[in-house]
């Protein structure tokens, strides 16, 4: 050890008295008294054989020599507590199997996945999307992307986001909407849909659309239907006829006016949730998994229109 360094205890001393000016503050942050900072402070000065500080009767002014030193040591503490933390985080190499559904991977997930392989090279990130969905707890999947009512007994869910779902369809079918009505153009027009929605997602069907917006087809009228929400996003995207489009699936879409809303959003009876087994929320891999996913849904969010924003309840 070079016998010229100063005890590490006077410089985190003196640098948190010199961001704060002030003693008093800096024994709050350090858990210590004035009396002790000062002390400290003048062992440092001592040491040095310079002034840090002026001490005036209306508080403390850093001196010229004390400025620039408190850059210098500032930059070096900083340099000590991110190699400290390198050390005392857990290794992130190794693999990470994340399940969802086709749809959710395929419109919101994969799009964003760059951005965590960028941050987190280590983990070796598989991605299981089908909709025959393997459970988490099972040895097979590390965390699940579920949607649905957050009640998973035995597992650990957290809500990642809302969704909203609106009838969606290209430009093309929304300018013979503005030639004639909704309302016409609904009575006759292909109508897309899932057929695996329960009945506990009525907006998911066109029943209750229909209904609302007083376009009675009665017995007559083309459908498509598909055994996947996904499906009848790519459908809509193709011009095959109106769906009804889950907001996290045709987002970009309508935002770049690929695909045109033709109605005000509806929240949805189910939402986005993140699940784990208990026994792998310590699993370092999926923790920072879990953490980049929040952080993604937060400027997912921000970038909402204001009227999908609003049907998300956000």
């Amino acid at each position: 050890m070079d016998d010229r360094l100063p005890p590490l205890t006077t410089l985190r001393a003196f640098e948190s008295a010199a961001r704060h000016v002030s003693f008093s503050r800096a024994a709050q942050e350090l858990h210590l008294t004035p009396a002790a900072i000062s002390h400290q402070v003048k062992a440092l000065e001592q040491r040095l054989q310079v002034a840090l500080f002026e001490r005036r009767p209306n508080g403390l002014v850093l001196t010229q020599a004390g400025q620039a030193y408190r850059a210098a040591i500032g930059d070096a503490l900083g340099l000590i507590a991110k190699a400290t933390g390198r050390l005392a985080l857990p290794s992130l190499e190794g693999p990470l199997r994340v399940a969802t559904t086709q749809s959710f991977a395929l419109f919101w997930l994969v799009p964003r996945l760059h951005r965590f392989t960028a941050l987190y090279p280590l983990i070796d990130l598989m991605l299981h999307a089908d909709t025959r969905h393997i459970e988490v707890g099972t040895g097979l999947v590390d965390v699940a992307l579920k949607l649905g009512t957050g009640r998973y007994p035995g597992l650990q869910s957290t809500l990642l986001m809302n969704d909203a779902v609106t009838p969606v369809a290209t430009l093309a079918i929304h300018d013979d909407i503005r030639r004639t009505s909704l309302r016409d153009v609904l009575q006759r027009a292909t109508l897309l849909e899932d057929y695996t929605i329960g009945a506990n997602e009525p907006w998911m069907t066109w029943p209750q659309w229909l209904r609302e917006l007083k376009a009675d087809r009665g017995q007559g009228g083309t459908r498509l239907r598909f055994s996947d929400s996904g499906l009848v996003t790519q459908a809509c995207l193709a011009g095959a006829g109106i769906g009804l489009a889950r907001v996290s699936f045709v987002q970009q879409a309508l935002a770049e006016q690929r695909l045109v809303a033709l109605a005000p959003p509806r929240t949805t009876e189910f939402a986005h949730y993140v699940v784990v087994h208990p026994a792998d929320e310590e699993n370092p891999r999926v923790a920072v998994f879990c953490n980049w996913l929040q952080a993604e849904v937060t400027d997912y969010l921000a970038g909402l229109d204001p009227v999908l924003r609003q049907a998300l309840a956000l």
